[in-house]
């Protein structure tokens, strides 16, 4: 396969119908959806989703159990749980967990119960059509208390531990568990993507790092043709894929033998790394800056994600960091943490692109702070250093 232009045949996962030639027409979103994924076989359509994305929510759809007003009794649960978990032997955080007032485990646990919510969303996913909406609703000005609360005058201690607790009162995540999906698909966000691609005469892109699909499933829906690549294809087995052909290939391959025909990059949340390991003479760079350095830097990017110079405090992040930095434990990065990317690659594209965030973007958490990005290059000059003395 040379080309980004092949068809991929869409059947909806679980399905085992055989491809079908597609026709020259081109149909309506909400009934009928053309692939231009790059894979092997014949293209075919997919049937009409038996929940389109048009659907009327009605007021059922929406099931918030809010817990207003927690036992005691869920409240010394949820602090047990903690203790057990993260803080044992920390006499220090366990005294500060000890402190945290009943009116903020209020506000916790309420924001933590709005978490995915929507359950006319998850239908519109679960049929394989882009979501109209949100995936939370009604959480916002309870998300403002809680920020508020973190603004205040208390210790860091104070706050790492309410952001642990909201991460442990979460117990889920329905975009994780059931799709295997980090960012959140809605076409909220995904209209404007569009607009900004096509403004940049944007036709066919790369998405790296691409897990079961489902970005570049849904970008297909706008007219773009995408290829999409990942080398961990055994990861999150039980959840269904999108009916798209990802390559099981290093994603830094799929750039240098792709880039050429592509019109634009799409990473989404890469995983978080170290930064560069010298070993002798010889540099190994973090994964997500060589893809940056095989793409270049004249062509844009979508990037869905946290921004390291946004970074503070959030359940995910704050949760790693608790661990790491006040009981200074190593190993590997937690399921809870919210980071994503090197540090090199964050700062590679703030110096040669210039960043456009998609405000209607929500992210896949209440309370985290991942974001959608439309990188377009600025013209600047690569530096010329060579890699033994470029610092991370």
């Amino acid at each position: 396969m040379d080309n980004l232009t092949t068809k991929v045949a869409a059947v909806p996962s679980g399905s085992s119908s055989e491809t079908r030639s597609a026709d020259s027409s081109t149909p309506q979103q909400s009934r009928m959806c053309r692939s231009k994924v790059a894979r092997l076989d014949n293209a075919s359509e997919i049937p009409e989703p038996p929940f389109p994305a048009t659907e009327t929510k009605s007021a059922c759809d929406y099931h918030i159990s809010a817990a207003d007003a927690p036992s005691q009794s869920e409240i010394i649960a949820l602090k047990n749980r903690c203790v057990s978990k993260y803080l044992r032997g920390n006499f220090t955080l366990i005294k500060t967990l000890s402190e945290i007032k009943n009116d903020d485990f209020q506000i916790i646990m309420k924001l933590a119960s709005y978490q995915g919510n929507n359950e006319a969303y998850f239908r519109q996913l679960q049929s394989l059509a882009l979501p109209d909406g949100h995936h939370s609703q009604g959480y916002e000005e309870t998300l403002k208390t809680f920020q508020a609360k973190g603004a205040e005058m208390v210790s860091d201690n104070y706050r790492l531990c309410c952001d642990m607790l909201l991460a442990e009162a979460g117990n889920g995540d329905r975009l994780f568990d059931d799709f295997g999906i980090y960012f959140t698909p809605s076409s909220v966000w995904l209209n404007p993507v569009a607009e900004k691609l096509n403004s940049l005469n944007c036709k066919r892109g790369i998405e790296v790092f691409a897990g079961k699909g489902y970005l570049s499933y849904f970008l297909t829906s706008y007219g773009f043709e995408m290829l999409a690549s990942d080398n961990q294809q055994s990861c999150y087995s039980s959840a269904p894929s999108a009916p798209v052909c990802v390559r099981t290939e290093d994603s830094i391959e799929t750039v240098k033998k792709f880039k050429s025909t592509a019109d634009f990059l799409v990473i989404c949340w890469p995983p978080s790394w170290d930064n560069s390991h010298s070993f002798g003479d010889v540099i190994f760079w973090p994964p997500d800056y060589e893809i940056l350095r095989a793409w270049g830097k004249s062509k844009p990017i979508l990037y869905v994600g946290e921004r390291q110079n946004k970074i503070n405090s959030t359940a995910h992040e704050s949760m790693y960091k608790c661990i790491l930095r006040i009981m200074n434990k190593e190993g590997n990065h937690s399921r809870l943490e919210c980071t994503t990317g090197s540090t090199v690659f964050h700062n590679h594209l703030t110096m040669y692109f210039d960043a456009y965030p998609i405000e209607q973007y929500r992210g896949r958490r209440v309370g985290s702070l991942d974001e959608a990005i439309i990188y377009t290059p600025n013209g600047r000059e690569v530096v010329t250093l060579k890699d033994s003395l470029l610092k991370p």
